[in-house]
C-alpha cells in the first residue's frame, strides 16, 4: 500500500485550484497549554506505521484564530461555479447538493498533527482517490463533525481514510519526501464527533492559548506585514500654510438666473433681439343698415367746383345777360 506524503505548503499531487490559503500561516507558539492539548498516539515499535484515532471535537486538535483567515472559502465557491465539470465531481465526493451552502458551513482550521485522509484528484473528467498523510500545519476546512473535508492548498475534497486505525501495518510505503518531524508511529485519523459541533476549541495561532471558534465562522483577512505608523501628536503636527485663493475671473456672459427659478432647457437657443412686426389697426365691423358712417368711413373734404366769373363791363359791374 502506497501513501502519499503532502507537505503543508505544497499544492499536492492533483490540485483542483490554486491555493486558497490566505497569506502565511504562523507557527503556533509552544506553550504549556498548547502542548497539553496535543493528542497522544498509540506508538509502537512493532510495526511500520501506527494510525491513532481522535474525534473531531477534541479540544486543541486544531489551530485557529478569530483574527486570521486561513482559507478563502468564497474563492473556492467562485472556482466551482466557473468549472461545472469539476464542480460535479467535487460535490459528488462530498455528497454536497448545494455547494455554496455546504462550503459556507465548513470551518477553516489548521492541523496540529500529521493526519491520514483519503485525498482526491481530478483526471479524465472524474474524481480519483488516494490515501495521503497531511503534514501538521496544513490548512483544512472541517465539517460540523470535525472531519477534514477540503485541503485549502489545493481545493481537493477529503474523506475519512480507509486504512484501519490502531493497527500496525508493515506493508505501507510512503511516496514523497518526509518532513523533519514525520514519524510513521505518530499519524492520526480524525473520527466524526458523536454530536454536531457548534463551537470548536482550538489553539490560537498567535498566543498558543485555547480559544473558542464558532463552526462556519469566517475570520478576517490576514494582516499584511506592513503596519501603518500612528499619527503624530496634535501639538507636534505642523500647521499647513493656507492655500492661495484662486484668481477670480469676471464672467463675460450674463449672470445666471436666480436659483429659485427653473433653469432653461438645455436645448433652448441663446436669446436673440426681439423682432418687431408693424401691424395695421383692425378694421371695425359695421352694419350698413345701422351705421352708414362707420361703413363708408369719414367724409372727405372735396374742393368746390370752380366756375368762371361773370363777364364784366370794364368797371367792375357784371354784365347782366
Amino acid at each position: 500500500m502506497s501513501i502519499k506524503l503532502e507537505e503543508s505548503g505544497s499544492n499536492g499531487v492533483f490540485p483542483w485550484v490554486d491555493s486558497l490559503v490566505s497569506g502565511d500561516i504562523p507557527a503556533i507558539p509552544a506553550t504549556p497549554e498548547a502542548d497539553r492539548s496535543l493528542p497522544t498516539s498509540a506508538a509502537s515499535d512493532g510495526g511500520n506505521m501506527v494510525v491513532s484515532s481522535v474525534t473531531g471535537d477534541r479540544a486543541g486538535l486544531y489551530g485557529g484564530s478569530g483574527e486570521i483567515a486561513v482559507c478563502d472559502t468564497e474563492r473556492l465557491i467562485a472556482f466551482l461555479h466557473s468549472d461545472p465539470a469539476k464542480a460535479r465531481a467535487w460535490s459528488s465526493v462530498l455528497d454536497a447538493g448545494d455547494v455554496d451552502a455546504y462550503v459556507r458551513s465548513l470551518t477553516a482550521v489548521v492541523l496540529r498533527v500529521d493526519t491520514l485522509v483519503t485525498n482526491h484528484g481530478f483526471e479524465n473528467g472524474a474524481a480519483t482517490e488516494y490515501p495521503a498523510v497531511l503534514q501538521a500545519g496544513t490548512a483544512v476546512l472541517v465539517d460540523k463533525s470535525g472531519s477534514p473535508r477540503v485541503r485549502c492548498a489545493s481545493g481537493s475534497p477529503l474523506t475519512p481514510p480507509t486504512t484501519p486505525t490502531n493497527t500496525n501495518s508493515t506493508s505501507v510505503q510512503f511516496d514523497g519526501p518526509r518532513w523533519p518531524r514525520f514519524a510513521p508511529q505518530t499519524v492520526f485519523a480524525v473520527a466524526p464527533a458523536p454530536q454536531q459541533v457548534t463551537v470548536f476549541t482550538v489553539v490560537d495561532l498567535r498566543t498558543g492559548k485555547l480559544i473558542e471558534k464558532l463552526a462556519g465562522f469566517v475570520a478576517k483577512a490576514a494582516p499584511t506585514t506592513t503596519t501603518e505608523a500612528p499619527p503624530p501628536p496634535l501639538e507636534a503636527a505642523p500647521i499647513p500654510a493656507p492655500a492661495p485663493e484662486p484668481e477670480k475671473v469676471v464672467p463675460t456672459t450674463p449672470a445666471p438666473a436666480p436659483t429659485t427659478q427653473a433653469p432653461p432647457p438645455t436645448t433652448q437657443p441663446l436669446p436673440r433681439p426681439p423682432i418687431v412686426i408693424e401691424t395695421q389697426p383692425p378694421v371695425a365691423e359695421c352694419d350698413p343698415l345701422y351705421d352708414e358712417y362707420e361703413c363708408q368711413g369719414p367724409p372727405v373734404d372735396e374742393p368746390a367746383p370752380t366756375t368762371p366769373p361773370p363777364p364784366s363791363n370794364g368797371f367792375g359791374n357784371p354784365i347782366l345777360l
